[in-house]
């Protein structure tokens, strides 16, 4: 008897119907010379009249090299574990803790690039590597894969190896912007282009400007023309929506110094309508900074998963157009202490405030709170009434900026861009006194009949002590329908709020012998100087 007999297709044709040789064999190994499943390994198999049988007991199942799906007993597939993570690894596939061992996330790595994946992009590579290397409609391999949802359960994978990976990081004097072809280091007084194999560290796939940067002449861009509109073309404010920007460009930050920067609408209105570029200011951002936008009149901070559509390489969070309720105390932690991202069916990412996004706000009303607290954790721009529903950016520059640019334009826009960074590097935000934004904190933090009661000052006497009744029964008798809202307490606040937005000194005590309950309202030399001590 012979111990192993091996054969080829043609070797079996040869053979024909005798199969004594294959009976009186220990063992067999059939070696193809075709794909198994082709035409002609069937055809060849039909009329070599072999008992098959008697084959597939001994016939080993062909396999690609070092593949993580093999045939069993029962001729069935199996998928063996170690085999599929180390295919996966080979193809830089990993797993990522940002920050400490108990939250990850997926990475696919290529070179110096890394993109944050998640099971389903996992999952869509399988796929399209079984279909495109299925051997002549052979789709066994496939079939199996999509069938088994445990190949790609986040619990499964995490058998990934995990990568250290150290990202190139700007500094407190450094910031650096990626482009398709070279990186550009910006420093106060100094631009300089980098090669991407010049560096050791690792660069996250989102955060690369998908344009190649050329130096030229800013000057003339359209995005610089319209930042120095939406500040209504007042140089003062227009340097500081400048030194915004660039504060939004650098990346670097701490709990003492981070910030998030509130953008409103210079219009005092019950019912603003918007319009005044504040979507398009951010939109620019989006363009050079990696930028996530929520929308804020939605944003519900209480609810587990809020932030699940921010990934980890987010550089930029834009609250778009909260509502007038928008309690800003919800973001004192996430800007001072770091974000926590949490995804469905995985463990919560907590990032610290060195990794977390920075954090803008667009609202057309004013935010409510006072208070240090408050005042330490925001800056607040206007933009103009320049641009409105009646005059919008594409009547005034005959286009839609972004949408229809040209690469000059673009060229223009990138140097703009790179020169406002350089603007902030070298004097950090610059405070501005903006028209009426003290005005409307002040309304914000009263009520718009209060304002009205007392901006002609004339509901009092200066210097004089005046019974705190009296005048919350006069201010109710003017407005009869806050009675409800306003108490009498709560009115007393409000002349608090007066005099601190005024510059007014308050006095008040209990006289029970006379007027009872008073107030007085001291001014030497009065002249209106909003109070912008607290709004940067």
């Amino acid at each position: 008897m012979i111990d192993i007999l091996k054969l080829t297709l043609s070797d079996i044709f040869t053979l024909g119907g005798n199969d004594s040789i294959i009976l009186n064999s220990k063992e067999v190994l059939l070696m193809q010379d075709y794909p198994r499943h082709s035409l002609e390994y069937a055809h060849l198999r039909k009329i070599s009249g072999l008992y098959l049988d008697t084959i597939r007991k001994t016939e080993p199942k062909i396999q690609e090299p070092n593949h993580y799906l093999e045939y069993g007993k029962g001729n069935t597939l199996k998928l063996i574990p170690i085999k599929y993570k180390y295919w996966l690894q080979g193809r830089n596939f990993a797993k990522y803790f940002p920050e400490n061992k108990k939250t990850y996330t997926f990475i696919k790595i290529d070179g110096k690039i890394v993109e944050e994946i998640d099971e389903l992009t996992i999952r869509e590579y399988v796929k399209d590597d079984l279909e495109q290397n299925s051997i002549n409609g052979n789709f066994d391999y496939f079939n199996f894969m999509m069938k088994n949802k445990e190949a790609f359960d986040p619990k499964f994978l995490f058998m990934l190896e995990s990568r250290n990976v150290e990202f190139k990081k700007d500094t407190k004097d450094t910031a650096f912007l990626y482009y398709q072809n070279c990186i550009v280091k910006v420093t106060a007084d100094n631009v300089e282009i980098i090669n991407y194999e010049d560096v050791n560290e690792y660069v996250w796939r989102n955060q690369i400007i998908q344009r190649d940067f050329v130096r030229c002449d800013h000057h003339g861009g359209e995005y610089r023309y319209f930042i120095y509109c939406a500040s209504g073309k007042n140089m003062v404010r227009y340097k500081t929506i400048q030194s915004v920007i660039g504060w939004a460009m650098h990346s670097y930050k701490t709990s003492a110094n981070n910030k998030a920067v509130v953008i409103n609408d210079t219009v005092i209105s019950d019912n603003p309508n918007g319009g005044s570029g504040k979507g398009l200011f951010c939109i620019g951002l989006s363009h050079v900074k990696k930028t996530e936008g929520l929308n804020g009149k939605k944003t519900d901070m209480n609810k587990d998963f809020e932030f699940q559509t921010v990934k980890i390489d987010c550089q930029v969070l834009v609250f778009e157009d909260v509502k007038k309720t928008f309690d800003f105390e919800d973001l004192f932690s996430i800007i001072t202490e770091g974000i926590t991202l949490n995804y469905k069916n995985q463990p919560a990412i907590k990032l610290p405030i060195e990794k977390s996004p920075k954090i803008v706000i667009t609202t057309n009303y004013t935010l409510s709170g006072v208070g240090g607290s408050h005042d330490r954790r925001k800056f607040e721009i206007e933009f103009s009434d320049y641009f409105n529903a009646k005059h919008t950016p594409e009547q005034e520059f005959k286009h839609m900026l972004f949408n229809e640019w040209d690469k000059s334009e673009w060229q223009k826009f990138d140097n703009y861009m790179v020169n406002c960074l350089q603007i902030y590097l070298r004097n950090g935000l610059i405070p501005c006194e903006f028209d009426n934004m003290a005005l409307k904190k002040f309304i914000r933090n009263t009520r718009p009949e209060f304002h009205e009661f007392t901006k002609d000052h004339d509901f009092i006497t200066f210097n004089e002590r005046h019974s705190k009744k009296l005048i919350y029964e006069k201010f109710i008798e003017d407005y009869p329908d806050t009675k409800k809202w306003v108490t009498r307490e709560r009115f007393v606040k409000f002349l608090r709020e007066y005099c601190t937005h005024y510059r007014f000194e308050y006095e008040e005590d209990d006289d029970k012998r006379g007027l009872g309950r008073w107030f007085m309202v001291t001014r030497e030399d009065y002249e209106y100087i909003p109070n912008q001590d607290n709004l940067f």
